[in-house]
């Protein structure tokens, strides 16, 4: 493995620099990130449901309609908490600098 400089380094090198760069991530980073997968397993739902139903599988249309159902509530639950985390952010950086102004 290489890292961004080019130079190579071993696993355990790789597992440590790992491990302090997920422990550095924010809360704010790590919603997004959940939030970006589950649009990922949405287009995967709806392309299973779309060949289901192609295939004449109704029982599998109807399971991916309720695992539908449950990503989309997960994908609205997770949108509220990364816009309480910004409104939490922007409030920081207003506390950090004098000038700015809330309104």
């Amino acid at each position: 493995m290489k890292d961004k400089k080019g130079k190579t380094i071993g696993f355990k090198e790789f597992m440590h620099r790992w491990k302090d760069g997920m422990q550095n991530t924010t809360p704010l980073q790590q919603i997004s990130v959940i939030q970006k997968g589950y649009w990922i397993l949405i287009i995967g739902i709806v392309l299973g449901i779309v060949y289901a139903v192609q295939k004449g599988m109704v029982w599998l249309a109807l399971v991916l309609v309720g695992a539908l159902i449950i990503n989309l509530m997960g994908i609205l639950g997770n949108g509220q908490k990364m816009r309480m985390l910004r409104s939490i952010a922007t409030q920081q950086s207003a506390f950090s600098n004098p000038n700015t102004y809330i309104q």
